[in-house]
C-alpha cells in the first residue's frame, strides 16, 4: 500500500510552491505599495525573513536527522515560534502561511518515505540554505542601490515606523532590504521546487 505522503507528494509540493509564490508577492506588495496601517505587517515580514535563517538550517538538519529527532526536537521548536508569531502578528495570511510552511517542511517527520523523495527533500533544503546565504550577502551589499519604492524615508517617518521599531539592526533601520530579500528568496525557492518535482516526474515516467 502506497504511503499517504508518497501518494500526495506532488500535491504537497505544489502547495508549498503556491505558498512560496504568495509570500514572494506579499513581500513585493508591501515593498511597493505600503499603507500607513501596514507597519505591523511590515515588521512581521521583517521578522519572518530574519527567522528564516533558523528555519533554513533546521530544514537541512530535519531532512538528514532520524524521524524521532525531527518529531520530538524540531516540532516543538517550530511550534514555539509559530505561537510567538500568532501572538505578535496581526496579519492572518502571514501567520497561516508560516504555519503551513512549517507543516509542509516537517511532513517527512511523521512517516517514512522512499529514498527518492527523501533525497529530493535533502537537496531542496541544501539549495534553500545556499540561496539564503548568497542572497543575504547580495542584498546587504547592494543596499545603497536598492530602490526604496514605497518604503521611502517620508513614508517611514510619517507612518511612525521608526518609533515602533526603535531597536537596532539593518533590517529594522532599512526594511526594504528585508522585503527585497524575502521577495527574491521565496520566488527562487518556488522555482527550484517546481524544477525538482518536474524532474522527478519525468524520471518516474522514463522508468515505467
Amino acid at each position: 500500500m502506497m504511503r499517504i505522503l508518497e501518494k500526495y507528494d506532488t500535491s504537497l509540493v505544489y502547495t508549498g510552491v503556491a505558498i512560496n509564490l504568495l509570500l514572494a508577492f506579499q513581500y513585493f506588495k508591501f515593498w511597493c505599495w505600503p499603507q500607513y496601517g501596514d507597519i505591523d505587517t511590515i515588521t512581521t515580514l521583517t521578522l519572518f525573513i530574519t527567522f528564516e535563517f533558523i528555519l533554513v538550517h533546521s530544514g537541512v538538519f530535519m531532512a538528514l536527522a532520524p524521524r524521532k529527532m525531527s518529531l520530538f526536537l524540531f516540532f516543538p521548536f517550530y511550534g514555539v515560534f509559530a505561537y510567538g508569531f500568532f501572538k505578535a502578528g496581526n496579519n492572518p495570511f502571514i501567520i497561516v502561511s508560516y504555519l503551513l510552511i512549517i507543516l509542509n517542511r516537517m511532513r517527512f517527520a511523521f512517516s517514512d518515505v522512499s529514498e527518492a523523495i527523501r533525497s529530493r527533500a535533502i537537496l531542496t533544503s541544501i539549495l534553500a540554505a545556499g540561496i539564503y546565504f548568497v542572497l543575504i550577502f547580495v542584498v546587504l551589499f547592494s543596499q545603497s542601490i536598492l530602490p526604496d519604492l514605497g518604503l521611502n524615508e517620508p513614508f517611514l517617518k510619517q507612518s511612525g515606523y521608526f518609533e515602533q521599531n526603535s531597536s537596532g539592526g539593518l533590517f529594522n533601520e532599512d526594511p526594504k532590504t528585508a522585503l527585497c530579500l524575502g521577495c527574491i528568496y521565496y520566488l527562487i525557492l518556488a522555482l527550484i521546487e517546481l524544477k525538482l518535482i518536474n524532474r522527478a516526474q519525468k524520471s518516474s515516467i522514463a522508468t515505467h
